[in-house]
């Protein structure tokens, strides 16, 4: 799978842009969709490695839009709410 430290940049940068909420809903459906074509669908080798890549990176965009919400829900409290965030 891909380091989501590669994208979370990225995410950032399109939760700074259009809002961690339509980016955060966006990488659900994404996510969602992947996920049913994976346990649907028989896929073969070529496709499944794909689909999975598609999903990690989706993944790695997902948590910096997740991270952009912390401000909002907990302004005084960001480092605490993060760690857990982090952690979970």
């Amino acid at each position: 799978m891909t380091r989501p430290i590669v994208l979370r940049p990225l995410g950032g940068y399109l939760a700074d842009r259009c809002g961690p909420r339509a980016v955060t809903y966006t990488v659900f459906a994404v996510m969602t969709v992947i996920l049913i074509v994976l346990s649907i669908a028989k896929v073969g080798v070529f496709p499944f490695t794909l689909l999975l890549f598609g999903l990690g990176c989706a993944m790695g965009i997902g948590k910096a839009s997740v991270f952009k919400y912390i401000p909002d829900y907990f302004p005084n409290d960001v480092g605490a709410a993060g760690g857990v965030v982090g952690a979970l």
